[in-house]
């Protein structure tokens, strides 16, 4: 898929619109009704909508292990909705809805979040309960999962931009889908990448890689050859030269 700025600038001016009129719409059911009936019968109404679609995209069935992802997820998302109709419910929108920030914070070898509320600040653990965390034990986190001594400091603590996040989110799940071999996926994740780094020729090359597994070798000849434009010197030019090669081989037979 051809990357195109408007086209992305677009979607997310779409999501933005949707989302917050979602918000303001809930918000004012739940001054008629209790905010957790108000989400509820979102959840039910998202579900008439993506179950079809599903269904019509062929998805598989997901694995038990990601279905309880799945209904954490849910469940955290459930509450923090909830509490924000309660709050648009009771107070003025205006205030509510910028006070209920909720940042990303790329600690080195984890992620955390930080809940804002104009001077304060609380930090917690998205991935283990949601718990608590003071500035000294996200630096025992950070020293326990890479080995290394780590002092917090405002910088490294600092909410991190929403191109860092969405970037991080997609390499995460780029290294789920390989690992399951999940190709058609990571290959799905990898062009989201790309959209976002197209200067990128190492996510070019990884690419290419994917889509010469997926049986794809046509897709992959473009990305593998801009990889070896763009690194003439890497240590794996030779490799990366052997699968263009393959991939230009597989396309020859065809014709």
């Amino acid at each position: 898929m051809a990357y195109s700025p408007l086209a992305g600038a677009l979607s997310w001016l779409a999501s933005a619109l949707a989302r917050g009129s979602g918000d303001v719409v809930g918000g004012l059911a739940a001054c008629r009704v209790p905010q957790f009936q108000v989400v509820a019968l979102a959840a039910l109404s998202g579900l008439a909508v993506l179950v079809p679609v599903g269904i019509l995209r062929g998805e598989a069935v997901p694995s038990a292990g990601s279905i309880l992802w799945a209904l954490g997820a849910g469940l955290c998302g459930a509450i923090g909705v909830a509490s924000l109709y309660a709050g648009l419910a009771r107070g003025p929108a205006a205030l509510v809805a910028p006070t209920a920030t909720v940042v990303g914070v790329g600690l080195p070898g984890h992620f955390v979040a930080k809940a804002v509320d104009g001077p304060d600040a609380i930090l917690f653990d998205p991935f283990h309960g949601g718990r608590l965390l003071t500035v000294e034990e996200c630096e025992t986190l950070v020293e326990r999962v890479t080995g290394e001594a780590f002092r917090a400091t405002p910088a490294s603590l600092a909410a991190v931009p929403l191109a860092v996040l969405v970037r991080r989110m997609l390499n995460n799940l780029k290294a789920i889908y390989l690992q399951s071999r999940d190709l058609r996926r990571a290959v799905c994740v990898m062009e989201r990448l790309r959209q976002l780094d197209p200067a990128d020729v190492e996510q070019r090359k990884d690419l290419g890689a994917a889509l010469c597994e997926a049986g794809q070798p046509g897709k992959a000849i473009a990305h593998l050859e801009a990889y070896l434009r763009g690194q003439p010197h890497a240590g794996d030019h030779d490799t990366v030269r052997r699968l263009l090669n393959r991939a230009r081989g597989e396309v020859a037979r065809w014709n």
